[in-house]
């Protein structure tokens, strides 16, 4: 684990480094200064990954907002590097076709100077603008979902989803604050988190979470893990949930009536604990979830990654609606594509899937080494079961 945290570390401080390098280098900045200013910018952009993970929540005071800071050359290192690299690579074709000489021509070096103006004022314009949207209060989203045979009883029953909140040392304890706010004036019958809580350890993280723990709806509120529970201990958290009375599903199902109606609620492990779990966890399992369960006039499945969607859509199962996050909406644009690849085309909105409707959720937050949203936004997300025609 230290490993990947490392490659995390080096990927944005080497990013940095060399985009800032090479644009105060077409700038006719000395060299020195460059080397000196690039150091700085790699020094914030890869020290931010280190607080992200190691900074306790509750500890760091004032200086939390120092992280505003270091988010933004987190950002910028990412956004910066395929324009500064494509730059460099279009310079050196001129450079092998025409010479080097070419290149310091009065004029040459004219145009050089105000494309990197340009290029970094366009860079920290998204950089600082995908970092507003990323950590601004999520949306509160309205979805109606259409059952067939739905008993009178359920009809009109609201599921608030929350997913990928991620606290961290930037997103704390008021943020929380504000997202139970938005679930309480809903007025859910049903609240579910589908994983990726937390970025750190129950010390690190318990005051930003201890919020979400006054939740209170009339069928309760269940949570499962996601990718990110795993990184540091999810055994820490599964005991940490069961010390304060939260329910977590770990390849389970729970039978509710409400009414004339029956609800199954099923819960599945992360993918993560395939690789991370150990003997304790060993991953989703919808068979051991399902074992022993009632019929039911309507299945909840929570998933937190939405890949084995196809899959879990077999009638056998009997699920009719999937709730998972993991994607962040694809964050931006550019990322969008490689998010639905690598999650069987799923990122973002309702899916038809078999008889199964599956709904992915844009996140209520996201992982801040990269806390960047262009063209998604985040979200907290209230459904409403409607009897189909």
């Amino acid at each position: 684990m230290q490993l990947i945290f490392l490659v995390i570390i080096a990927l944005f401080a080497g990013s940095g480094f060399y985009a800032v390098l090479n644009l105060l280098r077409h700038r006719r900045v000395p060299y020195s200064r460059a080397i000196l200013a690039a150091l700085l910018f790699a020094l914030l952009s890869g020290g931010h990954q280190y607080l992200l993970f190691w900074g306790n929540t509750a500890k760091l005071g004032l200086f939390s907002h120092v992280l505003y800071l270091t988010a933004f050359c987190a950002v910028f290192s990412l956004l910066a590097l395929p324009p500064v690299l494509i730059s460099d690579i279009v310079l050196s074709i001129v450079r092998l076709k025409y010479g080097r000489g070419f290149l310091t021509r009065p004029r040459i070096i004219a145009r050089r100077k105000a494309w990197a103006v340009v290029l970094s004022a366009f860079l920290c314009l998204c950089s600082g603008l995908a970092l507003y949207n990323a950590v601004k209060a999520p949306a509160l989203k309205y979805q109606d979902i259409y059952v067939k045979e739905l008993p009178a009883s359920l009809n009109g029953l609201k599921i608030a989803q929350l997913t990928d909140v991620h606290t961290s040392p930037l997103f704390t304890r008021p943020r929380s604050e504000a997202m139970v706010q938005q679930v309480t004036e809903a007025n859910p019958d049903l609240i579910v988190f589908t994983g990726d809580q937390v970025d750190g350890t129950p010390q690190m993280r318990e005051d930003a979470l201890l919020p979400f723990t006054k939740l209170q709806a009339p069928l309760g509120m269940y949570f499962i893990p996601g990718n990110h529970e795993y990184i540091l201990s999810m055994a820490a958290w599964r005991d940490w949930y069961q010390g304060h009375n939260l329910r977590l599903l770990i390849n389970e199902h729970v039978s509710l009536t409400y009414g004339d109606g029956r609800i199954n609620i099923v819960g599945l492990d992360d993918e993560a604990a395939l690789t991370r779990g150990g003997s304790e966890f060993s991953g989703p399992n919808i068979e051991k979830a399902l074992e022993g369960a009632p019929q039911a006039d309507f299945t909840l499945l929570l998933a937190h990654q939405p890949r084995q969607a196809e899959r879990y859509s077999a009638d056998k199962y009997g699920i009719d609606l999937m709730l998972s996050g993991h994607t962040h909406g694809g964050q931006i644009p550019i990322l969008r594509s490689m998010t639905a690849a690598a999650n069987h085309g799923f990122v973002a909105g309702l899916y038809q899937v078999g008889d199964m409707q599956l709904y992915v959720s844009e996140g209520s937050g996201l992982w801040q080494g990269f806390c960047a949203r262009l063209d998604t936004e985040g979200e907290v997300t209230i459904f409403t079961l409607k009897s189909a025609p």
